[in-house]
């Protein structure tokens, strides 16, 4: 599997920003967000997703040797 690089990875993130916004709708919470700056919330969404990816690593050890793809 070949692995995302750099510019995928930011493209990604940007395009995730739709969907993060359209759950915060859902959920009423739009508001508590409308003061972030687009770098704000792509920020969370990295940090959302470099959790995920710690966790994973964490959980699975040395049976995990590159990047989880996600």
């Amino acid at each position: 599997m070949r692995l995302p690089n750099q510019q995928e990875k930011i493209t990604a993130i940007l395009d995730a920003r739709a969907d993060v916004a359209a759950y915060l709708e859902r959920i009423g919470k739009m508001e508590v967000f409308a003061n972030f700056t687009k770098d704000e919330i792509c920020g969370l969404i990295r940090a959302a997703q470099e959790g995920v990816q710690a966790s994973l690593h964490r959980q699975m050890g040395d049976a995990l040797n590159d990047e989880v793809p996600f």
